[in-house]
């Protein structure tokens, strides 16, 4: 019985190791890290673009003024996305 026990262990551990090293590779080959390391650094950028236009957006309202100011220019967005890349 023991024996049996044993041996059903290491199969079971096998089966577990196996398919961790499958699930690696399988997300090397589709670059799947990768694609959540950008998603990342994306959100953050993001984040970033959402905070420092709101803070535009008080100063403008801070100092009576009607006039709200967004990123609807592509030039301004990449040079703020420079910005905050510290390019």
């Amino acid at each position: 019985m023991t024996a049996q026990l044993t041996v059903l262990t290491v199969i079971f551990l096998g089966a577990i190791i196996f398919f961790l090293l499958i699930r690696e590779i399988v997300c090397w080959y589709y670059k799947i890290n990768i694609r959540i390391e950008l998603q990342k650094e994306t959100n953050s950028l993001l984040r970033r673009l959402v905070e420092k236009n709101e803070s535009k957006v008080s100063e403008k309202n801070n100092s009576d003024s009607s006039e709200t100011t967004f990123y609807g220019d592509k030039d301004e967005l990449k040079k703020a996305l420079g910005e905050l890349r510290g390019q």
